[in-house]
């Protein structure tokens, strides 16, 4: 049985753009992923965003996007405890996460010597495009037959996503020599 999809019912075919954030401890979904599944059991997030915007209770998922390697193959990207917004207008993807799970995340302007991609354990390459100063990364929706027949590879893990296992150790003021 193949996945429901998205609760618009409409994808285009078209590729989406979303934002590779050193700043968000999770992903979020957006246009250009098909929604796999929620986890089981159900769990859900709150998310604090921009000028205090909060989303309450947001159910966690897995989803999947077509996106194309440096060498011009597609490949079915799978993204992993994800917040899922069916609403979202645009999905973010955590450097941190991505990195939890092996990628070797180049987030800066190619302007610094790095071409900017997320490189995987396997090492495949996918490129990242730099638009108004922020990393992005290509989505396209998949099909059917996408999804059942193209090559994965999972770029954040299944297991349950904990961002604050990476939180700085309280390391007392006494420490600290201003």
């Amino acid at each position: 049985e193949l996945p429901h999809g998205n609760e618009g019912g409409e994808e285009d075919n078209m590729t989406k753009m979303s934002t590779v954030d050193g700043g968000n401890n999770r992903g979020v979904s957006g246009p250009g992923m098909r929604l796999l599944t929620h986890v089981s059991p159900e769990r859900r997030v709150d998310l604090f965003g921009f000028q205090g915007r909060v989303e309450n209770g947001m159910l966690i998922g897995s989803f999947a996007s077509v996106v194309r390697t440096n060498t011009g193959e597609e490949a079915l990207a799978i993204f992993s405890e994800y917040a899922h917004d069916p609403r979202s207008r645009h999905a973010i993807h955590s450097t941190l996460q991505l990195t939890d799970q092996g990628m070797n995340v180049e987030d800066r302007s190619p302007r610094f010597g790095t071409p900017p991609s997320i490189t995987t354990p396997e090492g495949d390459v996918i490129p990242l495009i730099f638009d108004d100063g922020l990393p992005m990364l290509q989505l396209r929706y998949p099909t059917d037959m996408e999804l059942m027949n193209m090559r994965h590879v999972y770029l954040t893990g299944s297991d349950m996503w904990n961002p604050s296992k990476y939180d700085h150790p309280s390391i007392g003021l006494s420490l600290i020599h201003i």
